[in-house]
C-alpha cells in the first residue's frame, strides 16, 4: 500500500472539530472551539495542521514573540538601574501551546514534518528560542522533543490538572 503524502497547511475553521478530537485523544490541555477560532485570527499565533486528502493527522499551535522594540542601549541602562536584573529580552521567542498527532499516525514521521515546518517558519521570523511545557508522564513527547534537540530547563510542580502532575519546561535554541 502506497502511503499518502502529508500536506502542512494553516488550520481552517472547518478543521477545528478534528483538531479537538486529536487534542482529547492525546490528553492535551483543553482548548475549546472558540479558543482555536481565536487562534486562527490572532496574527501572533501559528496554527498548522498535517493532513492527507482524507484526514487531519496532527496540529501545532504556537505563539511567536517578536521583540521589535529591543534596544541594546536601553537594555544596558535598565540593567544598571536594576543592578543587572532586567525584564527585557533580546531574543525573539516562540512558545508551543499545543502539539498533537492522532494516535493512529504517531511514530510515522508526521510530527517531525509538522515540527520542521513550524521551525522553518520560526527561523524566517528570526526566532532564537522555542519554549514548551509537557506533562512529566508524557514520555513519548519528551523523547520526541529530545530527538529534536530540546533540552529540559526546569520543572513546574503540580502544573497540570486532571490529573495533577508536574510540567517539564523545555527549550530549543535555534
Amino acid at each position: 500500500m502506497k502511503s499518502e503524502s502529508i500536506k502542512i497547511t494553516v488550520l481552517e475553521a472547518a478543521e477545528i472539530e478534528k483538531v479537538l478530537k486529536i487534542q482529547m485523544e492525546c490528553n492535551l490541555t483543553s482548548w475549546n472551539y472558540i479558543d482555536y477560532l481565536k487562534a486562527i485570527q490572532n496574527d501572533e499565533l501559528v496554527t498548522l495542521v498535517a493532513k492527507t486528502k482524507k484526514d487531519i493527522n496532527g496540529f501545532i499551535v504556537a505563539r511567536l514573540i517578536i521583540n521589535k522594540d529591543f534596544n541594546p542601549i536601553l537594555l544596558k541602562q535598565k540593567s544598571s538601574e536594576k543592578l543587572g536584573q532586567t525584564s527585557y529580552s533580546p531574543e525573539n521567542e516562540a512558545e508551543i501551546y499545543s502539539f498533537g498527532i492522532a494516535k493512529k499516525y504517531q511514530n510515522k514521521g508526521i510530527g517531525k514534518q509538522l515540527f520542521s515546518k513550524f521551525k522553518e517558519m520560526a527561523k524566517k521570523n528570526e526566532i532564537d528560542l522555542i519554549w514548551l511545557e509537557v506533562r512529566k508522564s508524557n514520555i513519548n513527547a519528551i523523547e520526541f522533543y529530545k530527538k529534536n534537540n530540546f533540552s529540559q530547563s526546569y520543572q513546574r510542580k503540580n502544573y497540570y490538572n486532571n490529573p495533577t502532575e508536574d510540567g517539564i519546561v523545555m527549550k530549543l535554541v535555534l
